[in-house]
């Protein structure tokens, strides 16, 4: 049965809800171990039963993206810790710096992997891989309820800035925000047995929509390695094997795949790019190659808390000149998408390429009206949404 660790936390609520109906679907997948739903739910319960006694309710996460990596995640979730996902690259004054920042009360991750890191020698270490070596998962599960330790406002994570300008930054983000982000993105492919990549780094924002946009959406996460998602010919045999239909990757690495063979893409339904602009040659190629394709372009969700824009190619008619722009105004070119429906004048995303654009998006609405039937009837007046662009 689902933990009843919910409390006043939206985001637990909904995952008691997808381990209840997708008990037996796969939930997370890598080269070693598999969970189930029913498996994950009974782990992570037995996990958080640790966690729940912690003096200060954070843990630093040290490890690699993994079945233990999500384990760790859901566990600290459900036990109302926030979780600081850790850099088994970073420097040790990184590491050391940000534990003191953060006041870490233990750090979750192997041994092996700890070992020589001076910096977490004074916490205590829980590898949440033991809590896969049962036969059954359900079998470590205490029979005893979770208390309710988690609200909306809780802190589910902690994730921190490059630091290339200073002290790294942590930015802590709460249950309710998550939960609100990824409530309603089955337009971006998230939806029940959805089979997805998790192939970010847990130290990267864009694990965050994979682990829990993932997971609150019923979706199965197959982990890959960094390897594989930059090399076509192994990332295209990886999407065919695992029959993956959601797929998110950073830009830069979209740009370098389509250049290799843009046709790898071809067995997905959707794939989600952000973070910087995108190319337009790996738009036109990957959109040619892959006729099924969806390409939806996200932003945040740890900068802003939101996703900041997702511009999809339906919204452009075939004059557009979006490609020919590379997507270089893509709040423009969405905003734009607005004022064609509110106004009901064909305005051309060809004004993202032009400075002024909300002057000449108005100038353009009015010369297009001059030229219309007067028994058309009266337009609504486009300064304010004008004024917004």
């Amino acid at each position: 049965m689902p933990s009843n660790a919910t409390a006043g936390s939206p985001l637990l609520r909904r995952l008691n809800t997808i381990f209840a109906d997708q008990a037996q679907d796969y939930a997370v997948i890598d080269r070693d171990h598999s969970l189930t739903y029913a498996q994950l739910d009974a782990a992570s319960t037995a996990m958080a039963h640790t966690l729940t006694g912690l003096a200060h309710p954070v843990a630093g996460l040290y490890m690699n993206r993994s079945v233990s990596s999500v384990l760790a995640a859901v566990a600290a979730a459900k036990a109302g810790v926030a979780y600081v996902p850790m850099g088994l690259d970073w420097p040790e004054a990184r590491c050391a710096g940000i534990a003191h920042n953060c006041r870490l009360a233990c750090v979750l991750g192997s041994e092996d992997d700890l070992a020589g890191c001076d910096w977490a020698k004074d916490l205590p270490h829980i590898d949440p891989a033991s809590f896969l070596k049962t036969q059954s998962c359900a079998a470590s599960a205490p029979a005893s309820a979770l208390p309710a330790s988690a609200a909306a406002d809780t802190t589910l994570y902690i994730m921190h800035t490059s630091g290339s300008t200073g002290t790294p930054k942590g930015v802590c983000v709460h249950h309710a925000g998550i939960h609100d982000i990824f409530g309603s993105v089955a337009h971006l492919g998230y939806e029940p047995r959805q089979h997805m990549v998790h192939g970010a780094s847990m130290t990267f924002d864009m694990s965050i929509m994979e682990l829990w946009g993932g997971l609150l959406n019923g979706c199965t996460l197959h982990i890959s390695d960094p390897e594989t998602l930059l090399d076509a010919v192994a990332l295209q045999d990886f999407l065919e094997r695992n029959a993956i239909g959601l797929l998110l990757l950073p830009t830069s690495v979209f740009n370098v795949v389509c250049s290799q063979n843009p046709a790898v893409f071809r067995s997905l339904r959707h794939l989600c790019f952000g973070g910087e602009l995108p190319g337009k040659t790996a738009i036109e190629s990957a959109l040619a190659a892959c006729p099924r394709l969806e390409l939806h372009n996200c932003y945040g969700p740890t900068e802003l808390r939101i996703f900041r824009t997702v511009l999809e190619d339906r919204e452009f008619m075939p004059q557009d000149s979006f490609l020919e722009a590379g997507g270089s105004s893509i709040m423009a070119a969405r905003l734009i998408a607005s004022l064609r429906e509110y106004s009901g004048i064909a305005v051309p995303f060809s004004l993202i390429l032009e400075p002024q654009t909300a002057t000449r998006a108005s100038l353009y609405i009015e010369n297009a009206r001059l030229g219309q039937h007067q028994e058309q009837g009266p337009h609504p007046d486009t300064s304010e949404i004008t004024a917004r662009i």
